[in-house]
């Protein structure tokens, strides 16, 4: 900033300027009215050298209004109604001295300064103005508070608040197109550098409820034939882990036709639709496409208890903000997906040693505050070495990768397989008990023994047979370590007992419960 500018505004005082307007409007009124009596002493009629000396320190006023008021706006925001009743006296102070001739300038003035207070200080301290000129005009007039000659008066006025009210729309339309940039441009700042979907889906969600007043919000990842709702907020109420067809929902409309949806009146708008969140009718409803490059991964929607909600304007936004987040989001899918590689192993796309007992530790936490159990399989394959020396070790990879196969058909998306070691692997059961881990654990082994694979050479080769241990948290162990000895500590019996075996059988899980 330069030296000057930076001089100036810190010696400037806003309460001083205000304070001495009033004594300095009057000063310069007093002075100019005993100059131009001497000099324009050729004016017979004192009232037309009141009317040049209230005109040029109007001039005046309004010199200072410019250089020192204007450009500094928010100084002067405490100071709006001292102004608006300075305005009117002084305007009123004029309109009494001008000639009759002349009183449509007071008209003109009355407008000019509706609209220069209106932009500066709002409409109430404008309001104040129009009401306090109007009330002295009356008090002035020969035929005060006559009703026919009010009507007359009050045309200006009345048109002075039409335009206030004009002026005030376009003000208020105005704030809110810049407030919606600033909120874009905060969430693309905000959510450039992140990397976590939870925390995009975050960032997304409190711009819109910045810019957008609605009662539902939702946000919805497209997975196949279904979405993932990442979040939902029905007049504050949250529902998270929930899912949705794409089919039969507005969402699966808009990635049908690959546009945005706006609708004003939704029980007349025939078309077939799901509600989440609370029983209520949902009236109004918008959503826009996400878009990676050409496909769309998901769709931001917001919904209205009330008709008429939403205008184009606010689709337009939405658009906007949708816009924004969808780069950021694949990012934050493909870091994420990146991430889990990490933690998976590469032939047989099972959980690694550390990432499994991540899991564990989670998954048995959730069961203490839960007071659930979770039941843990250490599953060992039955002479492998021999195998993978018979047989080869490419004939070995496709034993451990149909092995996995056959588990994954046997348990639920909220279970987790770990690879323990070369063909040692472990299964994590959240929310199962000893004897429910017992069936699954039956059903694994008789699918194994029915299945085959194919060497190079097309022969059809039997998988070889597996032993497993099982152990229940947290009835047999309270903690994870304890739990994994207790089943490998099984998983060896099985193997001494002529392996193919699962240790202890179903009569254990029965007295236990007893």
């Amino acid at each position: 900033m330069p030296r000057k500018l930076r001089k100036v505004q810190k010696s400037f005082k806003p309460r001083w300027i205000i304070l001495t307007l009033p004594v300095s409007f009057a000063t310069v009124f007093l002075f100019t009215s005993l100059i131009l009596f001497g000099v324009l002493n050729k004016l017979d009629d004192i009232q037309e050298i009141y009317s040049l000396t209230l005109g040029i320190t109007g001039l005046l006023y309004t010199l200072i209004y410019f250089f020192l008021i204007h450009p500094y706006p928010i100084r002067f925001t405490r100071w709006k109604w001292l102004i608006a009743v300075f305005n009117a006296i002084a305007l009123s102070l004029f309109d009494y001295f001008l000639p009759a001739e002349l009183k449509t300038v007071t008209n003109a003035l009355i407008i000019l300064t509706t609209i220069v207070s209106v932009i500066e200080f709002d409409t109430w301290p404008t309001f104040i103005f129009l009401a306090i000129t109007f009330i002295i005009h009356q008090l002035d007039t020969d035929h005060r508070f006559e009703i026919p000659i009010i009507l007359a008066d009050i045309g200006p006025y009345l048109l002075a608040v039409v335009i206030l009210e004009i002026v005030a729309s376009l003000q208020t339309t105005n704030r809110q197109y810049v407030k919606r940039l600033e909120v874009i441009n905060n969430l693309a700042r905000s959510i450039a550098s992140s990397l976590e979907t939870a925390e995009v889906i975050k960032l997304i969600h409190s711009a819109v409820q910045q810019t957008l007043n609605a009662d539902i919000y939702q946000i919805a990842l497209l997975d196949e034939d279904h979405f993932d709702i990442s979040l939902f907020q029905d007049e504050g109420d949250f529902y998270t882990n929930q899912t949705s067809p794409v089919e039969g929902s507005l969402s699966g409309w808009i990635i049908r036709n690959k546009q945005s949806l706006l609708i004003h009146d939704l029980p007349n708008a025939k078309l077939d639709y799901a509600v989440l969140g609370q029983d209520k009718n949902t009236l109004s409803w918008m959503g826009a496409p996400i878009y990676n490059e050409e496909n769309i991964i998901g769709v931001i929607a917001v919904a209205s208890h009330q008709k008429n909600s939403f205008e184009v304007l606010d689709l337009e936004l939405l658009e906007n903000l949708a816009q924004q987040a969808s780069t950021t989001l694949h990012n934050a899918r493909h870091h994420a997906e990146v991430e889990a590689q990490t933690h998976l192993d590469s032939l047989t796309g099972v959980c690694t040693h550390g990432y499994f007992l991540e899991m564990l530790q989670l998954e048995a936490d959730r069961a203490v505050q839960g007071k659930t159990a979770l039941s843990l399989i250490m599953l060992d394959i039955d002479y492998f070495k021999q195998y993978n020396d018979s047989f080869g070790h490419l004939v070995g990879d496709q034993v451990l990768t149909t092995l996995i196969t056959a588990i994954h058909g046997h348990i639920k998306n909220s279970d987790y397989i770990g690879r323990w070691g070369g063909e040692e692997f472990a299964i994590l059961l959240p929310n199962a008990s000893g004897s429910q881990a017992n069936l699954v654990a039956e059903r694994i082994s008789e699918t194994i023994n029915k299945l085959t694979v194919v060497d190079r050479e097309g022969r059809k080769i039997t998988l070889p047979t597996i032993s497993q241990g099982i152990a229940m948290f947290p009835d047999e162990a309270d903690e994870i370590f304890k739990l994994i000895d207790i089943a490998d500590q099984r998983l060896y019996v099985a193997k001494e007992r002529g392996r193919n075996q699962i240790e202890p059988n179903a009569s254990h899980w029965e007295r236990l419960k007893t």
